[in-house]
């Protein structure tokens, strides 16, 4: 005869049976490891059932006091060392069983292996977990191959030999080793290794050692409880000619004090150390990091095993930036990480200096087969988005056979319409574009819009980092200085940008947008956009100029061939 379920075996069919479902739903996923379920309501069920392996680590949790966590409901990811594992460790340690360690160091060890949050491995990426321990401490996961084939590792210290248990209260990955927990700071990690012996030596002598040495728990500061670290190797600063520690304090002790926050040689330590814990995977896309020199650093992925620091473009020059490895960083410390970095970097003292910027001349628009030769449209709802240039929906046009009206015969064509114009469908065109500048230095700047006049007028209005500029513009609107001098046409606001000489003066010109403050170093945004309920623009963008404001703004000329004629250069 068939026995009737109990209230508690009801309550408990549901949940299982969903989650079967819910893994069935999932199994065509290819995964590094099969997934499994089980009939265990918890974790604890889960050891309980199979104390030939997990007794041990089942012992951890009643000394602790910890088991608690993993008995209720709730969504937990457990790291689980098999006896065998816990025996190693214990024999390591010295000891012949689990209650000869104390109950905290046992609680310390179980929350390092347990997040709170459910995590198959398929949601690793090859780097941090997306959540850190209940200990407080992020696990970093990878791979790697034994006799061709590929086994996770995790923290650099166990492999998962079991993995995608799920339970009724998170999913169980069982591992080969018990994890350890990082007993070093960060200061201690780099003074620990021998690789940064120099700039070990230069984080004591400026104090920051013990700024960089104090666990979480005892830090009062709260955004300093956990920090990263930027270290450069000794190999890295020999490249330089930096042989020792005196070599660095001869280079930059100005103020014969390394401890003055003021002195060079503090800001040069101080200014790579930012605070957070920052793992590979944090840094990979292009971000700036504030840094204990308030001076921001800046970081972007090259490919899948190396990021850069301050790799920029300026003033048309690549300057390339110091690498970071991912085999040689997530250097996991008790208070955040370290990276190893193999080139020498410092903060740079830039002067303002001008940038007149093609905006026509995008690494989008140079993999087209009409580059600088004819014309094509680019749609963001067809195409990928753009690096440099944004805007809201339709299309952009480049046309690279424009001619003699602009630097290098191409141009941007840019068709707007002010989404409150009435009768008008705004949907039809871009409600807007912006411009994201190349790196600049902070200063005051003259902001020119070049271009030719082309296409059809209407009133413009331009913001410059998310600031409203004063004047409104109509792009096709002559200038009426033809007669002028080119000191008189600046008075004015204008300028001939163009060569040769004899150029038309209303076939292409420069508009003075306002001055403009730049507070930030980096890429900037130029916003322009109908305004007016104007339909009917249609214009032709050439050129950005900035340009410090008490710099020459009237040269260099630009040509049609591609010529940059400086000044006093005839024609």
């Amino acid at each position: 005869m068939k026995k009737d379920k109990t209230p508690l075996e009801r309550l408990l069919f549901v949940p299982v049976l969903l989650l079967i479902i819910a893994i069935m739903g999932v199994a065509c996923k290819k995964s590094l490891i099969v997934e499994r379920t089980s009939e265990d309501v918890n974790i604890t069920g889960y050891l309980d059932k199979h104390s030939e392996q997990f007794s041990e680590f089942r012992k951890m949790l009643e000394i602790s006091g910890t088991s608690g966590y993993l008995q209720a409901y709730g969504a937990y990811t457990i790291f689980l060392p098999t006896n065998d594992a816990v025996k190693a460790f214990l024999a390591e340690k010295g000891v012949s069983s689990v209650e000869e360690i104390s109950a905290q160091e046992l609680k310390d060890l179980v929350t390092l292996h347990l997040v709170e949050d459910s995590i198959k491995t398929t949601d690793f990426s090859d780097g941090k977990l997306r959540n850190a321990t209940i200990y407080g401490q992020y696990l970093v996961t990878g791979a790697v191959n034994e006799s061709g084939t590929s086994k996770i590792l995790i923290d650099n210290q166990a492999k998962i030999v079991k993995g995608n248990v799920s339970v009724g209260n998170g999913i169980i990955h069982v591992i080969d080793k018990v994890l350890k927990p990082a007993k070093l700071t960060v200061a201690q990690t780099i003074k620990a290794d021998g690789r940064f012996k120099i700039f070990a030596e230069a984080l004591d002598s400026t104090g920051l050692f013990a700024r960089l040495n104090i666990f979480p728990k005892l830090n009062d500061v709260v955004n300093e409880k956990y920090l990263t670290v930027f270290a450069e190797t000794d190999a890295a600063l020999i490249d330089t000619n930096i042989h020792s520690y005196n070599d660095l304090k001869r280079r930059y002790c100005h103020t014969g004090n390394p401890k003055n926050p003021q002195d060079s040689l503090y800001l040069y330590v101080a200014y790579h150390i930012t605070p957070q814990a920052l793992y590979f995977i944090d840094i990979f896309n292009p971000v700036k990091l504030p840094t204990f020199a308030v001076v921001s650093i800046s970081t972007l992925g090259k490919n899948d095993n190396e990021v850069v620091i301050n790799e920029i473009m300026f003033n048309e020059r690549l300057e390339a930036g110091a690498p970071v490895k991912r085999s040689e960083s997530d250097i996991t410390a008790s208070n955040g990480v370290v990276h190893t970095v193999s080139k020498h970097f410092a903060i740079i003292k830039r002067l303002p200096t001008a940038t007149c910027w093609d905006v026509a001349d995008q690494p989008e628009f140079r993999k087209q087969a009409a580059w600088r030769k004819s014309e094509f449209v680019y749609d963001i709802a067809t195409m990928p988005p753009m690096a440099n240039l944004k805007w809201d929906i339709k299309t952009m046009s480049y046309k690279g056979n424009h001619g003699a009206n602009a630097y290098w015969g191409d141009v941007l064509r840019t068709p707007l319409v002010d989404p409150a114009a009435p009768g008008l469908n705004p949907k039809n065109r871009a409600n807007y574009i912006e411009f994201i500048t190349p790196y600049m230095v902070p200063g005051k700047y003259k902001l020119w819009v070049c271009y030719p006049r082309a296409g059809r007028g209407g009133p413009m209005q331009f913001w410059f980092n998310g600031k409203k500029l004063s004047r409104i513009v109509d792009l096709f609107a002559t200038s009426g200085t033809q007669a002028m001098t080119d000191e008189q046409r600046e008075q004015l606001g204008w300028k001939r940008y163009m060569g040769p000489i004899n150029k038309d003066m209303n076939a292409s010109m420069g508009r003075l947008l306002g001055t403009v403050t730049i507070t930030e170093e980096g890429s900037q945004v130029i916003r322009m956009q109908n305004t007016n309920g104007s339909y009917h623009s249609d214009y032709y963008i050439d050129m950005f100029h900035l340009i410090p404001e008490k710099d020459e703004q009237l040269w260099p000329r630009y040509w049609q061939n591609g010529r940059v004629q400086q000044k006093g250069e005839p024609d």
